[in-house]
């Protein structure tokens, strides 16, 4: 409806779009999905309110309602199920894969979340990996922690370097592994 400069973009729904003026190269599908996009480039968003709050954010795939509802302005972003990466704003290179993975990620880098709820209260910690059900669920601001195994998971939300391998397997300290529970 505003676009003035923006070209090779398609929107498909209530007020896809709704905004962009400038950028190019954008698919919106859904009710208000990319809708506050004013110069992101080459974003994808399918799914209601998928990068809803998207003004300036480049290269991002939103797949699911509300997927990357409240991102403003980060970059090379891919989430895929519901509310995924859904608070995240200025966040970068993050991947949340499952319902509601990475939920709560609002500033942090280049994590991975793998699995339903992996890493969801993850607010600002970086270069974390979750892979399972529930994983890496307590981690809140701690970095370069790996979790693999459903609901395998850290003690202390801000804990760094630590590993927990197995089904329910969870480490209590950081620069340190834990195998099986």
């Amino acid at each position: 409806r505003n676009n003035t400069t923006g070209n090779n973009n398609s929107a498909f729904g209530s007020n896809a779009l709704l905004n962009n003026t400038a950028g190019n190269s954008n698919s919106a599908f859904g009710n208000l999905a990319l809708s506050d996009n004013l110069s992101g480039s080459a974003n994808n968003a399918f799914g209601s309110l998928a990068l809803r709050a998207n003004t300036t954010g480049n290269s991002n795939n939103a797949f699911g309602t509300a997927a990357m509802l409240s991102n403003t302005e980060g970059l090379f972003n891919s989430a895929f199920g519901q509310s995924t990466l859904s608070s995240n704003t200025l966040g970068d290179n993050n991947s949340a894969f499952g319902y509601m993975a990475l939920r709560d990620n609002t500033l942090a880098n280049q994590n991975s979340a793998f699995g339903r709820s992996s890493l969801i209260l993850n607010t600002t910690g970086t270069s974390n990996s979750g892979f399972g059900y529930n994983t890496l669920e307590t981690n809140r601001i701690g970095s370069k922690n790996t979790a693999v195994g459903s609901e395998a998971d850290v003690a202390a939300n801000n804990l760094s370097n630590a590993t927990a391998i197995g089904a329910n397997a969870q480490v209590g300290a950081s620069n340190s592994m834990v195998l099986g529970s």
